[in-house]
């Protein structure tokens, strides 16, 4: 894996493809070791670096759906899964994230760990329709949050915990 891990990296380095940084990247990996998710969402897979760092750090293989805008990207992540033997554990979904949110909020789905990492400025639409979505004791990991707005209004839910 170490090795797919490098040249994804490598690749986003030399094609300009933003990927989380390192510091971000082992928070993630402790949520995820400390966490073990068996559901994941990810919106923003990129080249896929994020999603099999993930996979990586969590001891028993757990399903992971991925919303990716860009054609391109989303067939080098599944190139990259593929060659890391994971190819049923994931599912990349190409398309508007907004859209395919509301379509999984139809179909019920059920996620014990959010990753987000995507358009910024659509974090706190995105959130709305991921928050019917969550099991019981989930997490939602926001990428850069802070550097492109600030919520001023966190949705009902999530004041609870706060």
């Amino acid at each position: 894996m170490k090795e797919i891990l490098n040249e994804l990296k490598k690749y986003a380095e030399e094609n300009r493809v933003p990927i989380i940084k390192d510091e971000a990247m082992q928070v993630l990996i402790d949520i995820c070791k400390t966490k073990q998710p068996k559901n994941i969402l990810e919106v923003g897979t990129a080249i896929g670096y994020s999603l099999l760092t993930m996979l990586d750090s969590i001891s028993v293989k757990a399903n992971v759906i991925s919303l990716e805008l860009d054609e391109t990207r989303a067939e080098i992540a599944r190139n990259s899964i593929n060659k890391a033997c994971l190819t049923e554990f994931v599912e990349i979904i190409v398309g508007d994230a907004g859209k395919t949110l509301l379509e999984l909020q139809k179909a019920q789905r059920k996620f014990d760990l959010v990753f987000i990492d995507a358009a910024k400025a659509q974090y706190v639409d995105y959130l709305n329709k991921i928050l019917p979505m969550l099991a019981d004791d989930s997490i939602i990991i926001a990428e850069n949050m802070h550097r492109h707005f600030k919520m001023k209004r966190l949705p009902p839910r999530l004041k609870k915990s706060s």
